[in-house]
């Protein structure tokens, strides 16, 4: 037996069912009940839990959706860490629902506890405020349009020109893409290749057969290195190859322009020499009087 408070609370609940034009829960069994969307239903599980029982820190764990005449249940998991797994029957209306979800905060809130009835005050009250939040946060409508759009998405796949439609358009959309791809792959190989070719060529060139033959082989051709010969240096092979050609330096430091070089023909007359010297017919550098001896020998060579 129910007490006058919990049945007037039960009266108010289908009221507020029928205000709104749903059957309430024992009606539903004869009547057609409103399907309820199963992603819509789990919200309100989550939402009902976080309101009424806070203290709960455990799991919802949704196993699967049920139909038909079978009720909706749930347990407690022995493996799962005190998280609640539950089966909901989406198919029995939202006033079933509702009531069910009551049932399931109520026994592990009070009756663990209390070992009181499940129908009472207690239940009747958590119930009364599941519906109001059904109502005031839109459920029904988020359910009825979740649905619309599945049946919607139903149809399509039911339509094998749609579905085959799509599914070209899928698979033209993925062979472009792995053109795309491929293009991109031959252009790195070609690119590669040319690099490759490039190698090839250069090393056969500097690396052919014939360069590699031992006995063809040349030896470096070294480049003639001209070496350096002072002036000095030359006017003293000049007198080895003409005798009569005489050089004398005067190096006395009383000089002004430094060193006196005189470049003349051998003689037997000292006075000859005498007044060659005494002249201003001298050099103060290796490079003139190798000049000077070079005319010199011009000269003599042409009488």
């Amino acid at each position: 037996m129910n007490s006058a408070e919990s049945l007037s609370w039960y009266n108010k609940i289908n009221d507020l069912w029928q205000f709104h034009g749903f059957p309430i829960r024992f009606a539903s069994r004869s009547e057609i009940a409103e399907k309820v969307d199963y992603n819509i239903a789990k919200h309100v599980w989550r939402q009902a839990f976080r309101k009424e029982y806070p203290k709960f820190k455990g799991k919802l764990i949704f196993v699967k959706e049920l139909t038909g005449n079978r009720y909706t249940t749930y347990e407690k998991g022995r493996y799962t860490h005190g998280a609640i797994k539950v089966w909901i029957n989406t198919s029995k209306g939202w006033s079933d629902l509702v009531h069910d979800l009551g049932h399931c905060i109520h026994y592990y809130k009070c009756r663990c506890f209390t070992r009181e009835k499940p129908h009472n005050a207690n239940h009747a009250t958590i119930e009364w405020r599941i519906t109001k939040m059904v109502f005031e946060n839109g459920y029904i409508d988020k359910s009825r349009k979740a649905i619309e759009e599945a049946n919607a998405k139903s149809k399509l796949r039911k339509n094998r020109v749609h579905t085959n439609y799509t599914k070209l358009l899928k698979r033209e959309e993925n062979l472009l893409k792995r053109q795309k791809q491929l293009c991109s792959n031959l252009k790195r190989v070609e690119n590669s290749l040319k690099k490759v070719s490039s190698s090839i060529k250069s090393y056969q060139k500097k690396y052919s057969e014939e360069k590699l033959t031992v006995e063809k082989i040349k030896a470096p051709e070294r480049k003639s290195v001209k070496t350096y010969i002072h002036p000095k240096q030359k006017i003293e092979i000049l007198q080895k190859e003409h005798d009569w050609l005489f050089v004398w330096v005067d190096d006395e430091p009383s000089y002004d322009d430094g060193m006196r070089i005189y470049v003349l023909e051998k003689s037997s007359d000292l006075y000859h020499y005498d007044q060659y010297l005494d002249s201003d017919h001298y050099f103060t550098t290796w490079k003139t009087a190798h000049e000077e001896a070079l005319r010199l020998i011009n000269e003599v060579n042409n009488d």
